[in-house]
């Protein structure tokens, strides 16, 4: 049985600015729906405490206030934890895939076709993952062509050349030679940029 390393919460917080941001952003409008549905639910008790000339009613309503709120609180505070702890693995979910996006898309952008796109079993963007692969993919395909090709180009240009051998020949043909052999060096200076 094999026994998988535990992670430390520092580990699920792999962008801290664009998560913490989004954490923020959900918890505050948990905030407020909490306190709007607690206003809510508690307003009859307010109003027996405000409104009401009998003191009997007034401290019975405050009475059941406070017993309603020290029932309340601890469960709210608990609430928000297990939502805060419950938005950072999904932001997780998400950066995760996307900080490897951004890792692929700088390697393509440097000509390196060798790297993948990795998202584990349980990350969200899955799919999109497996789209840039296979766009890396086909990328890799048309780019070793083109390479085939140019390296033919070069064989039929020094074929060509070889079979000229006629000096007037060679002197009116060579300087067009000469320019398509540049042209293939060129193309194939070009690709070797490229890591297939």
């Amino acid at each position: 049985m094999e026994i998988k390393p535990s992670r430390k919460l520092s580990n699920y917080l792999i962008d801290w600015n664009h998560q913490l941001l989004i954490i923020s952003y959900c918890l505050t409008y948990m905030v407020i729906a909490v306190i709007v549905t607690v206003s809510i639910c508690l307003a009859p008790l307010v109003y027996d405490m405000i409104a009401v000339k009998d003191l009997d009613a007034q401290y019975t309503a405050a009475q059941n206030l406070l017993f309603i709120l020290n029932r309340l609180l601890p469960g709210i505070v608990g609430l928000f934890l297990l939502f805060a702890l419950h938005m950072i693995v999904v932001t997780h979910r998400v950066f995760g895939p996307l900080i490897n996006f951004t890792k692929t898309f700088k390697a393509l952008a440097r000509g390196d076709f060798t790297r993948r796109v990795n998202v584990r079993d349980k990350d969200y963007l899955k799919r999109e993952g497996t789209q840039i692969n296979e766009m890396m993919d086909g990328l890799s395909g048309k780019i070793r062509d083109i390479s085939v090709r140019q390296q033919d180009l070069a064989g039929a240009l020094e074929r060509l050349a070889s079979c000229l051998d006629d000096p007037a020949q060679r002197e009116k043909t060579g300087p067009i030679i000469d320019e398509l052999r540049k042209e293939a060096e060129d193309i194939a200076f070009v690709l070797s940029g490229f890591k297939l």
